[in-house]
């Protein structure tokens, strides 16, 4: 999430919350450390210049994280597989305007349901970029067509938090659908991939 704020304006604060029963398997591994990692660009060419106080600074946002459990909720006996961690379709593959991607993963034993998490972000505003064109991001499984996702949100509910003027939030917002909003977080789409069969599958 990259919100355009201007430093001394309100609200000068985002909050977000976001489910997060499939790690539950990951978190409650007493064997193990686990750490929250954040990512927060907070400054641009344009903000130290038009921002009274980040003239050649590089100041930045603090987040805090609150980790809220559900004591009636079972330990859920999911367990997650990581397939891909930043992976950038940064255009190169040119055939029909596409961009694509293929992961091979191992299923050790048959599963009643198998869930697919996907996190895609639409960053990228240079001309033609990935903020301006709403593109499907279509699931193969096996070699077969399994669902298409729209990309596209509406950003209106976080305009709120974007008090530094910019060129993104003006007028009727609710009509320029984008695939990426600032302010906004990066949803994770769950797609139900359904039973599978133990197997290598791509």
């Amino acid at each position: 999430m990259t919100p355009f704020m201007y430093r001394s304006r309100h609200p000068d604060h985002i909050p977000y919350e976001a489910q997060i029963d499939q790690m539950i398997s990951t978190i409650k591994q007493t064997d193990k450390e686990m750490y929250l990692v954040t990512e927060v660009f907070g400054t641009t060419g344009a903000g130290q210049r038009e921002v009274i106080g980040c003239d050649g600074s590089l100041l930045t946002f603090n987040v805090s994280v609150d980790l809220i459990s559900d004591k009636k909720t079972t330990l859920s006996s999911e367990k997650a597989i990581s397939l891909l961690s930043y992976y950038s379709l940064d255009g190169k593959d040119k055939t029909a305007g596409k961009n694509s991607k293929e992961v091979e993963f191992e299923l050790p034993e048959d599963t009643k349901t198998t869930v697919l998490y996907l996190i895609s972000s639409g960053h990228g505003a240079a001309e033609g970029g990935e903020e301006y064109n709403w593109r499907q991001h279509i699931i193969d499984l096996d070699a077969k067509e399994y669902i298409r996702i729209d990309m596209n949100q509406d950003c209106t509910p976080y305009e709120i938090y974007n008090t530094q003027p910019n060129g993104i939030y003006f007028g009727n917002i609710s009509k320029e659908r984008r695939s990426w909003c600032p302010g906004g977080p990066v949803p994770t789409r769950v797609i139900n991939l359904g039973p599978l069969k133990k197997a290598s599958i791509a």
